[in-house]
């Protein structure tokens, strides 16, 4: 971990969970792209549980009602492994799915917001309309998208919306609006990490114990210096050194769980990197500073909008928000 006075803690697990080989082998992109652009301290923490539901329900509509839908909807990674669940029960319960009903649903176009859920569908045999150079990013431009991409919706089939109970209402209202018919399936639930309180204390303690060492340009039990990018306001509001400079919040949901920390003042004294204007709502509904918000939802997105909010200029704005 690099030795920095500059501290960011990111509302999130690593890519692909805390323990996945792909964090192992190639890095969270998140963490990676923060430690090298701006040479700070970048941590993780586990904020939020993904609980699978109605996957019996979703069994039955694969194995039952295809005929019923010209396509699938999906916004997230966690409706994706959700899919993948129902589809590996009903092979099992029905022989005759995986011979005649699992061909006329890959036949169907699988619309997904970005790359990472367009991946996690591939062994589902799916295809997308659309390339993965062009995928939307967030719910609302795909909502969009799909409606340039079906001028005349069918009239007698549906789109089957597989979504979190958190998910935003703009995807549903503007395809309704657009003529589309839906049937929406709630298919997992998001709820705080158990271990969220837990890890925001080892995050601080363990950089805090950093720190406390003889380190080479320590200053005061604090490292100096800094990366090119180094915010000039690093820790001048600490209570304590390991305290984070910079939060990085991925969702509303994540907000609420950070809302439910005993210690809020980690965050009251912390300014906030938003991956979207509606995660940056509710920083702002919670009192807390806005420091940026990402132009785009991505790892790149994210640390250029804090390069310009650190360099004095703009905040950025504009990005989705991915749902949780």
């Amino acid at each position: 971990m690099a030795h920095s006075s500059l501290r960011v803690f990111l509302l999130r697990s690593p890519d692909g969970g805390p323990s996945s080989d792909a964090a192992a082998t190639a890095g969270d992109p998140y963490e990676s792209l923060l430690t090298a652009r701006l040479a700070c301290t970048a941590v993780s923490i586990p904020t939020l549980a993904h609980v699978t539901v109605n996957v019996d329900v979703l069994v039955r509509i694969l194995a039952e009602r295809e005929s019923e839908f010209w396509a699938v909807v999906v916004t997230s990674k966690r409706a994706v492994e959700a899919l993948v669940e129902a589809w590996d029960r009903a092979s099992k319960d029905d022989g005759a799915f995986t011979s005649t009903t699992a061909p006329l649903w890959r036949s169907k176009p699988l619309f997904t917001v970005g790359k990472a859920t367009l991946r996690s569908s591939v062994p589902l045999g799916f295809s997308s309309p659309f390339s993965p150079e062009i995928l939307p990013g967030n719910a609302t431009l795909l909502a969009h998208a799909i409606v340039a991409h079906t001028p005349a919706p069918p009239v007698s089939k549906s789109i089957l919306f597989l979504a979190g109970d958190k998910r935003l209402p703009t995807l549903p209202e503007t395809l309704q609006s657009a003529g589309f018919k839906m049937e929406e399936l709630e298919v997992y639930r998001t709820g705080p990490a158990p271990e969220f309180a837990e890890a925001i204390e080892k995050a601080c303690a363990s950089v805090e114990g950093e720190e406390s060492g003889n380190v080479d340009g320590q200053e005061g039990g604090r490292v100096a210096g800094g990366g090119a990018g180094a915010d000039p306001s690093a820790g001048e509001d600490r209570v304590r050194p390991g305290d984070p400079d910079w939060i990085v919040a991925f969702s509303p949901s994540g907000i609420s769980v950070a809302l439910s920390h005993p210690s809020t003042d980690i965050f009251a004294r912390a300014k906030f990197a938003c991956i979207g204007e509606t995660t940056a709502a509710a920083v702002r509904k919670a009192e807390w500073t806005v420091g940026c918000v990402a132009r785009k939802p991505t790892a790149e997105g994210v640390v250029e909008a804090m390069e310009v909010a650190m360099s004095g200029g703009g905040g950025g704005g504009g990005g989705g928000a991915a749902e949780l």
